[in-house]
């Protein structure tokens, strides 16, 4: 059935919490990392983001990208609607091309 996929993960710290994993799918691409969070609380707002650099690989097309993934953020925790919203923006680079 197309579509499917096979994800492997596994939590090598537990202090500071740092997990990997490694995504196939059936499909021909790839997707692996390791993530750790950032975590920064402000004004009463929370930002997260992953530490670690996120890599994509599509096997059919020989193409292989790096993903800094952006800051996201908790407004409003103490006061008002809480509501999620990302911070920054995310940066793709075809890291194949630059070789």
């Amino acid at each position: 059935m197309p579509g499917k996929y096979t994800y492997f993960a596994e939590q090598i710290s537990h202090h500071p919490p740092i997990c990997a994993y490694h995504i196939k799918g059936e499909a021909g691409y790839l997707r692996y990392s390791t993530n750790r969070l950032n975590i920064r609380f402000t004004k009463g707002n929370l930002l997260f983001s992953n530490m670690y650099k996120e890599y994509i690989e599509l096997e059919p097309y020989d193409e292989v990208f790096e993903l800094i993934p952006p800051y996201f953020g908790v407004y409003n925790i103490i006061f008002g609607q809480i509501y999620l919203d990302p911070a920054t923006s995310a940066f793709i680079k075809n890291i194949k091309q630059t070789e």
